[in-house]
């Protein structure tokens, strides 16, 4: 069983167009600069100076706690992979998967306040069968329940009274009889769990049978709501009969998908969120433990209700990626954060959807805050210029190396970055500690995070803090929690040399993803997934059983107040990095800007060179074009945007030696 995805194409959207202070500059490595390897720094290398490349070699480092030839944790949003207990020890679990298809399952590591009990190089799996999806929960304060599917018959669900000790006890959850498909037969499949768990409460949702043809209630791929007891005498879980998550029905959602969802419980309350690509964005919150809910919506989506791509239309319009996390803090407040991407259908005959993963875009929102609107204009309600306008937190990607721009690699976006069917900023996981909000996500990263191999761009780990509840966030303070030298970056620099062929940056790039976050015992710990092939191997070859290489599992721990202080992004564009690169543009400025009929562009420049002018719309066509001169100095440069459409529109101006882009409204 796997989950169901409408084919897409991918369609050119520049980053600059939401990074506020950062905009984007196509870099080209070839133009005018090379690179080269320089010394490695503290646990990079071994003492010869080599990088570790090995996974046995890296398996001498610590914070390696699992390896797998499974490099896709989840279709959307990661379920509870992390549990932190209030004596400091932590479990978790991810996809393992070894040599065959039959070896799948969830594999576990438990650290005990001193080391890990079981071996990084373990392939071993906590079921006896082929599994995947495991989400983990506490019981009381020392036993663990851990929750995977098989694929066919039900849910595996997994207990042990003592944590990071003994037997696992195994019992499978059917789900509901449901017939249908092709053959109509009968399944009593349950797909993709998601757990949240209270003392020996356990909170479960899961979907129906994703096969087509397969409807519970009229629903395709039906999203069930249980909950269950576990009986400490028995050792056995107890379950609830199955409802529909928020009481949903067949003329409202036509189906759900695997993993656009995610649920918290914090004493008798308990949130279920929902954010499909396709639906409204909302959340359904029970006081009493899950016997009733009240539903409240976070974005009310202007695409169609039972929204089918042979059927509706969609106007270009911003919506959920599909990638989100919930929690509800001690107060009874919901707090949100999901990537935002583009959508548009025209052609309802052709079967895909157009999308935009390039937009960098990662949205906070709680409660206490109105709900995504926009008067007479709701496709541009999630549009993170206007958010931010309105005072929402949006992260964006970061300008690493300090200098006022982002750089990609030249040759469009959408050859550059891997999706994993969210956007460039998402996969969000949030924890709430005493008033304080953490978030973690992965990002793509600026040239030269590169992996030149395949000539994709990577992702990293953050994190930031909010100390008032989610009501402000400082970002000047995000930890880049994957970075260099605590992990396996190499040193590099960049140097002006034409004459030499390009070489790659970082032999060694690692692409980080899927993080996990739980506190515990004044630490807060992260987990995510760390590979050297940017991407999900299994996800770009559907075909695929198996990834070509071996990704590793990585955790981290840190004090509470070291998240926006750890490696913050601006002592590392201060002191680590030392960026240095040739772009002879210094400083473009646009204005007015929106502009009606005429724009002025003044550029400074270090070199008299010929330059490229052009500006591309939001689909990434060129609209306008033109070759001219600048030299050394202030130059000012007219374009009439008299004919344009109303709109956004990215102006780049490129010389052999520099590039710069900004992004202008025409209104």
């Amino acid at each position: 069983m796997k989950k169901v995805l409408l084919s897409a194409f991918i369609a050119f959207f520049a980053l600059s167009a939401f990074a506020q202070y950062t905009p984007a500059k196509n870099f080209d490595p070839s133009a005018s600069t090379t690179l080269k390897r320089t010394t490695l720094k503290g646990t990079e290398g071994n003492d010869s100076g080599e990088v570790m490349t090995s996974p046995v070699a890296r398996a001498t480092y610590s914070n390696f706690i699992g390896y797998t030839y499974y490099d896709l944790q989840t279709n959307g949003s990661l379920s509870n992979r992390m549990v932190a207990y209030p004596d400091g020890t932590v479990s978790m679990v991810y996809n393992v998967y070894n040599t065959t298809s039959a070896t799948r399952g969830t594999g576990y590591n438990h650290y005990d306040g001193t080391g890990f009990t079981n071996s990084p190089m373990s392939f071993e799996r906590i079921e006896n069968v082929r599994a995947g999806w495991g989400t983990i929960g506490s019981l009381k304060d020392n036993g663990e329940i851990v929750v995977s599917h098989n694929g066919s018959t039900g849910l595996v669900v997994s207990t042990r009274e003592t944590k990071g000790t003994g037997d696992w006890k195994s019992e499978i959850l059917t789900g509901p009889s449901i017939t249908g498909g092709a053959s109509n037969t009968t399944s009593t499949c349950l797909l993709w769990p998601a757990i949240a768990t209270v003392e020996d409460t356990i909170h479960l949702v899961a979907c129906t049978e994703s096969d087509t043809g397969y409807y519970y209630q009229g629903i395709q791929t039906c999203l069930l709501y249980y909950r269950g007891v576990y009986d400490r005498t028995t050792e056995k879980v107890t379950w609830s009969s199955p409802v529909i998550a928020g009481d949903i029905t067949a003329d409202k959602q036509k189906s759900f998908s695997g993993d656009s969802y995610s649920i918290n419980a914090n004493g008798n309350r308990v949130v279920i969120l929902y954010a499909g690509t396709y639906s409204d964005i909302f959340y359904w919150l029970s006081e009493d433990c899950g016997r009733t809910w009240t539903k409240k919506v976070v974005f009310d989506t202007p695409v169609a209700d039972g929204f089918k791509e042979n059927l509706h239309v969609i106007d270009t319009t911003y919506v959920s990626d599909g990638s989100a996390n919930v929690l509800v803090d001690d107060n009874g407040i919901v707090h949100v954060a999901f990537g935002v991407t583009r959508i548009f259908n025209e052609d309802i005959t052709d079967g895909s959807i157009t999308w935009w993963p390039t937009v960098s875009a990662l949205v906070y929102w709680n409660s206490e805050m109105p709900a995504f609107t926009k008067e007479d204009d709701q496709v541009n309600a999630l549009n993170p210029i206007h958010i931010k306008e309105e005072g929402y937190q949006v992260f964006d990607m970061l300008d690493l190396s300090g200098d006022g721009g982002i750089y990609v690699l030249s040759g469009g976006l959408e050859t550059r970055i891997t999706s994993y069917n969210v956007t460039s900023v998402s996969m969000p996981q949030m924890a709430w500690h005493d008033g304080t909000i953490y978030i973690t996500y992965a990002s793509e990263l600026e040239y030269p995070f590169v992996n030149f191999d395949v000539s994709k761009m990577c992702r990293g780990i953050f994190a930031a803090k909010s100390d008032d509840n989610g009501t402000t966030w400082d970002n000047d303070k995000i930890s880049w929690l994957s970075y260099g030298k605590n992990f396996w970056y190499v040193d590099w620099e960049v140097i002006n040399d034409t004459t030499a062929s390009p070489a790659p940056a970082i032999y060694n790039a690692s692409e980080d993803v899927f993080p996990a976050i739980a506190i515990a015992n004044g630490k807060v710990n992260f987990l995510w997934q760390s590979a050297y092939v940017p991407g999900s191997y299994i996800r770009e070859n559907s075909t695929a059983a198996v990834c070509t290489t071996m990704v590793d599992l990585v955790w981290h721990q840190l004090d509470l107040d070291e998240v926006g202080e750890f490696n913050n992004i601006k002592s590392i564009n201060n002191d680590d990095i030392g960026f240095t690169s040739h772009n002879s543009i210094k400083n473009v400025k646009i204005y007015p800007n929106p502009a009606q009929d005429n724009v002025t562009v003044v550029i400074e420049t270090t070199d008299n060179s010929p330059a490229t002018v052009t500006v591309t719309n939001l689909l990434g066509q060129t609209v306008y074009t033109e070759q001219i001169n600048i030299n050394a100095g202030t130059n000012i440069y007219n374009i009439n945007v008299n004919g344009f459409q109303n709109g956004f529109y990215m102006v780049n101006i490129k010389t052999t030696n520099g590039s710069n882009t900004q992004k202008l409204i025409v209104q």
